[in-house]
């Protein structure tokens, strides 16, 4: 499972590695009136998608602890817009030593 945490996280169009003392950013649950948002070109919102649902997918095998956060970004993959992308290149998976991944035998 590790490995795959990692590729996920190296496959990301930016570098969301590094540490926070919450998964998330301060601002993830506040959305923008329509006529306020930047919608992602085609580009950056599929690689928004493809990387939320393989999020999902870890909160869901080892890492319960980042899982409210990707949860609420499942909601805006449908319309990803630039706060959606900041939150997720803001999104922060601790270092690997620091914290243990339980690996559920999937």
């Amino acid at each position: 499972m590790t490995d795959y945490v990692k590729k996920v996280i190296n496959g990301f169009m930016e570098d969301i590695r590094g540490s926070a003392s919450t998964p998330a950013v301060e601002h993830l649950f506040q959305i923008r009136a329509e006529e306020e948002r930047v919608k992602l070109d085609n580009q950056r919102a599929q690689c928004f998608h493809g990387t939320v649902a393989q999020l999902l997918f870890v909160t869901m095998q080892c890492r319960r602890d980042i899982q409210t956060a990707v949860v609420f970004l499942t909601t805006r993959v449908k319309d990803p817009d630039e706060d959606d992308w900041a939150a997720q290149t803001c999104f922060k998976i601790p270092p690997w030593n620091s914290v243990p991944v339980f690996d559920i035998g999937y």
